[in-house]
């Protein structure tokens, strides 16, 4: 009847999973996209560095991910990516907005990337892999599930 409830939830720093840059890529900043694409999709570093090199971002600065991944012909090695529309549609009209806590209480399973004020994230699982500590409270603008080649291949049938 009453679900478990998610540990992660309930802290002031919500605990992540630690991801890294490698070496030959040691001089970047700013990189929160391409860790979140990466992780997300479960891809080198080095990989989603250079689609979004591809794509109009230039080393050590910042890149608008929401425009690349709402582009309905945009994938990545097979993968792409789906709005969820009422984290978005939340912060429009209602202007209740949700945040990461809210979120990890849906308890949805799945990839997803999440973008809030200047960061971009992953969420595997309910477990955010990210560098930085992130706060419960900290707002998200949007969330965008990976939709894995096999889950597409799912859904043809």
């Amino acid at each position: 009847m009453f679900r478990e409830a998610n540990p992660y939830v309930n802290q002031y720093r919500l605990p992540r999973q630690c991801d890294f840059r490698p070496e030959t890529h040691s001089y970047e900043r700013n990189d929160c996209t391409v860790r979140a694409l990466a992780n997300a999709c479960k891809l080198p570093y080095t990989y989603a560095h250079e689609v979004l090199k591809l794509n109009g971002r230039k080393n050590r600065e910042g890149f608008c991910l929401q425009s690349l991944l709402r582009n309905k012909s945009f994938s990545i090695y097979g993968y792409t990516f789906k709005e969820l529309e009422f984290v978005s549609s939340m912060w429009v009209k209602k202007g209740s907005k949700i945040t990461i806590r809210k979120f990890l209480e849906l308890d949805l399973k799945g990839n997803f990337i999440a973008i809030g004020s200047q960061h971009a994230f992953a969420i595997v699982n309910g477990q955010i892999i990210d560098r930085n500590y992130l706060t419960p409270n900290q707002q998200l603008w949007e969330v965008f599930e990976v939709i894995k080649p096999v889950d597409m291949i799912g859904k043809i049938n």
